[in-house]
């Protein structure tokens, strides 16, 4: 598993809130998504709560990248029963904690440019999987996210936020082919 490690200097730039941020507010952030839907946007959301309210609502996600856990602690949400009736196609890939995979960036590569709609379910941390949703989700889509304690955070895809992404990426320290033990 070839492993990017993020440097200690980008942790706060990585932890701060960005894109729109929507302090609480379920409804509005639900009403928000409707009207992306109804103008053809698609939409991935990383994380737990963010991705049981959106399915709770009937907002149709491309994505919805869940580990179970919300603040690295276990969660009672939806259930995977009841969240992966609401995709296509739910999968497992592996990503540990504080690190972003190749494989796992690779896949998520993959499944936007499928065209069923998937429930990813991440072994370790899918925190920093927003990343590769940014790079690769097609311009004009949704990505949005949760922020514990705050709300919710979106970003519109375009260019503009796939050049800033890819500079934090490339930022990363890269950890060649480093083993991961088998759990």
């Amino acid at each position: 598993m070839i492993l990017s490690k993020l440097p200690q200097d980008l942790r706060k730039v990585i932890a701060k809130p960005h894109g729109l941020v929507i302090i609480d507010g379920h409804e509005f952030v639900t009403s928000v998504l409707y009207r992306f839907i109804h103008k053809g946007y698609e939409v991935i959301a990383v994380g737990d709560v963010v991705t049981s309210t959106c399915v709770k609502h009937g907002i149709k996600l491309k994505l919805g990248i869940v580990d179970f856990k919300t603040l690295r602690k276990e969660i009672g949400l939806l259930k995977l029963n009841e969240l992966s009736m609401y995709f296509d196609k739910v999968l497992t890939i592996k990503n540990p904690a504080g690190y972003l995979s190749k494989e796992a960036s690779l896949k998520l590569k993959e499944l936007l440019e499928d065209t069923k709609s998937y429930l990813v379910i991440v072994d370790g941390e899918e925190d920093l999987l927003i990343m590769p949703a940014l790079l690769y989700a097609p311009n004009n889509s949704l990505v949005i996210y949760g922020i514990p304690s705050l709300g919710v955070g979106m970003f519109l895809v375009n260019p503009e936020v796939k050049v800033i992404v890819k500079a934090l990426v490339e930022n990363f320290t890269t950890m060649l082919k480093l083993k991961i033990p088998k759990t």
